[in-house]
């Protein structure tokens, strides 16, 4: 592990999430004299470009690298003429869904299109050479949460981390950490560029424009949107929402918890020294242990991979049964919930993750 990024490397941490996305995004609003009894408000290029055209797919690594953008449009695509598919902008990758949305079969198709070539050039691939690994944070929507998407992940050696339900305003690099925002405000002025030049903006008034012209204008726009962003407002985003959390608490102070003005985090090396010295439960194991009451928890033999000297997961198993130590039986009962925390401490725990069961030894708890 790395001292200060741990055991995933910022340059292998990735999020990316959906953002709907109209012709004229946020178009609805305008300026009167105050006290009027009316205003106005006049659409540009007609009502139906403030309607959703598509779904904007934002990718980026926490080193502060973007993963290349998506649109997914709506229609199934099989009567997009070779014409458009040629003018759509090199750079965008475009997907085709009935009401252009991210469902699983999209999932998966920007999995093997987009994901997979960001992630093989950090070594995450089907055939890795070593034991790297990624850490993928998103939010809990059904098509990535799908066992065909995160068992790709896995294969790749990447992590699939859910928020909270819920909660991705605050703790998402995508939403939370404006980066969707921001976007959107850059692809604004790419469209305000091009509605300069006198031709268009006179096609653009007169709702002259053809939905296929409108698809591929909006690649262009999303691309001139991309290419005006720096690494280092993608960096503050994952370190704004805590996903650039370090294993020596470096990056601690830069985590921006919307809504919250006072907090701090425990060192997790001060609760592990406090933790070993001070009292510990005797009660049962917690559920999940792994171990029978009363016995020990020494170094029994370990089944696939299981470090038999620490008790720790070198990586996480299909099935429960594969966890288990030889000998040891699943606790059914957790013990009382006052003295939750100390019991776990010291033992061994079998947890469920997106990418299967892992065993571990829990070292300290958050009291």
């Amino acid at each position: 592990m790395d001292p200060v990024e741990g055991r995933f490397p910022f340059d292998r941490r990735a999020n990316f999430d959906e953002v709907p996305l109209a012709v004229v995004p946020g178009n609805n609003y305008t300026f009167e004299t105050k006290g009027s009894k009316t205003a106005t408000i006049v659409q540009p290029g007609g009502a139906s470009a403030s309607k959703r055209i598509g779904t904007l797919v934002v990718g980026c690594f926490g080193d502060g690298t973007l993963i290349p953008p998506t649109m997914i449009f709506r229609g199934t695509g099989e009567r997009i003429s070779a014409v458009e598919r040629a003018a759509h902008h090199e750079g965008v990758t475009v997907l085709w869904q009935k009401k252009a949305w991210m469902d699983t079969p999209t999932q998966l198709a920007y999995a093997e299109k987009v994901l997979g070539p960001a992630f093989a050039e950090r070594g995450l691939t089907v055939k890795r050479k070593d034991a790297r690994e990624g850490l993928l944070f998103m939010d809990n929507l059904a098509a990535h949460r799908h066992q065909d998407f995160t068992s790709w992940c896995k294969k790749r050696g990447v992590l699939c981390w859910f928020h909270s339900p819920g909660d991705t305003d605050v703790e998402q690099v995508v939403d939370a950490g404006s980066l969707g925002a921001l976007i959107k405000r850059r692809y604004d002025r790419a469209q305000d560029t091009w509605l300069d030049v006198e031709a268009n903006l006179v096609r653009w008034e007169d709702d002259a424009l053809l939905l296929s012209e409108r698809r591929t204008l909006v690649t262009h726009w999303v691309a001139e949107a991309y290419a005006s962003l720096t690494p280092s407002c993608i960096i503050k985003g994952f370190e704004k929402t805590g996903c650039l959390m370090t294993a020596d608490s470096t990056n601690d102070n830069k985590v921006c918890v919307a809504g919250v003005d006072k907090y701090e985090f425990a060192s997790a090396l001060k609760a592990s020294s406090k933790s070993t010295k001070g009292p510990r439960a005797s009660a049962a194991d917690a559920v999940g242990s792994g171990e029978s009451e009363g016995a020990s928890s020494g170094d029994e033999a370990a089944p696939r991979g299981i470090d038999s000297d620490s008790g720790d997961s070198d990586d996480a198993m299909d099935t429960l049964a594969a966890c288990v130590l030889s000998g040891k039986h699943v606790q059914v009962a957790a013990p009382a919930v006052a003295v939750m925390p100390l019991a776990m401490v010291g033992r061994q725990v079998v947890m469920k993750w997106s990418t299967g069961w892992a065993l571990g030894r829990l070292r300290a708890a958050n009291l």
